[in-house]
């Protein structure tokens, strides 16, 4: 049996992994992390370092020694953690403690979080991709803030006011974390938890370059908010539908927005209240759980709370068009194939 150069890369890439590679199960850890937390680092099977030690010394005698130290010394370069484990810990932790309720006003406040790198990209499932700090920051932070701080405004969203970390990985300068949040939902007077998936790039700044996050069976919670709502509506008009119910919370809301925050020439949106009221509830749907980021009511709920803070940028989002936010240039095969933000070919590049 020969091995080649292509065959060395491949096994050390796997050592890598199984190496590099550090997990913790956090199982209801609270946002501080105690220090008698194990810390478990993955270790490889026998037969996998039976293997690396056949391949190595077998490609080692047929590659020219130059070749075959230049392969190597590609490899260490490529395993190099630019951050501890300890330190992305850290760096996850501030991010979440900073996305609870009022430390999410600081960071809105700060315009813009320095939490974020300045060519941050990010995604979210249910949603759209976000690109760069201050759009980051509105929609991550200043979302929920806007919420918290306006406890007249009824949402899907809730308030996030508390965190427990459950699941942490590492590997290079990538994080994966599995997060519970407690979301304060005004619009069924509930806290419910929410399970959010997050996949996090930190660069050597310590910034937040690049993410990719899934709200974990958010559609299941959707139905059951609608059922919620629409049993807190039936005391008074029996048998009313929950979503006919949540349509007129969600467009009372937005036109209230539109002609407080949209008067401008440059930004107004609606010539008055009933024009308003007339058109979302005859031509725009109020959409299903995975349409914030389409021609929907839910997406335009969504990008009325950015509106106080930039009426230039945001006004569009909750008008007729729905700007480049709330439109239907998006569906399910575009969505899926779609590049992970910084995945593949970042996958790659450390390969």
């Amino acid at each position: 049996m020969t091995y080649n150069a292509s065959d060395l890369d491949v096994l050390v890439f796997m050592a890598r992994v199984y190496k590099g590679m550090h997990y913790k199960d956090m199982r209801r850890v609270k946002s501080q992390r105690p220090a008698s937390a194990p810390e478990v680092k993955m270790k490889i099977p026998v037969f996998l370092s039976a293997c690396t030690s056949v391949i190595l010394s077998s490609a080692a005698a047929k590659m020219p020694e130059k070749d075959f130290l230049s392969t190597l010394d590609r490899s260490r370069s490529h395993a190099a953690l630019p951050l501890s484990f300890d330190n992305l810990y850290r760096l996850t932790t501030r991010f979440w403690d900073n996305f609870i309720y009022p430390n999410n006003v600081d960071q809105l406040l700060s315009v813009n979080s320095t939490l974020f790198s300045e060519d941050v990209v990010g995604r979210v499932d249910d949603s759209r991709t976000f690109r760069g700090r201050e759009l980051n920051t509105e929609y991550v932070f200043g979302s929920f803030a806007t919420l918290g701080s306006n406890s007249s405004l009824m949402s899907v969203l809730g308030v996030p006011i508390s965190h427990e970390t459950i699941r942490f990985a590492t590997n290079g300068d990538i994080v994966s974390v599995t997060e519970l949040v407690f979301f304060d939902i005004s619009l069924i007077g509930k806290v419910v938890p929410v399970q959010i998936d997050l996949w996090l790039v930190f660069n050597s700044q310590e910034e937040i370059s690049a993410y990719d996050t899934s709200f974990r069976w958010f559609a299941w919670l959707f139905d059951d908010m609608l059922r919620l709502l629409g049993e807190s509506q039936s005391s008074e008009d029996d048998g009313i539908n929950p979503n006919i119910a949540l349509k007129a919370i969600i467009i009372q809301q937005i036109c209230s927005t539109a002609l407080n925050h949209c008067a401008d020439s440059q930004n107004v949106q609606y010539d008055n209240k009933l024009q308003c009221t007339e058109f979302l509830s005859q031509n725009v749907r109020l959409g299903t759980s995975y349409e914030f980021g389409r021609n929907t009511l839910l997406c335009r709920s969504l990008h009325q709370l950015m509106v106080p803070l930039r009426p230039d940028v945001h006004c569009a989002h909750i008008g007729p068009t729905g700007g480049d936010m709330c439109v239907d240039n998006i569906n399910y095969e575009t969505v899926v194939q779609s590049s992970v933000v910084g995945g593949t070919a970042r996958l790659k590049s450390t390969i």
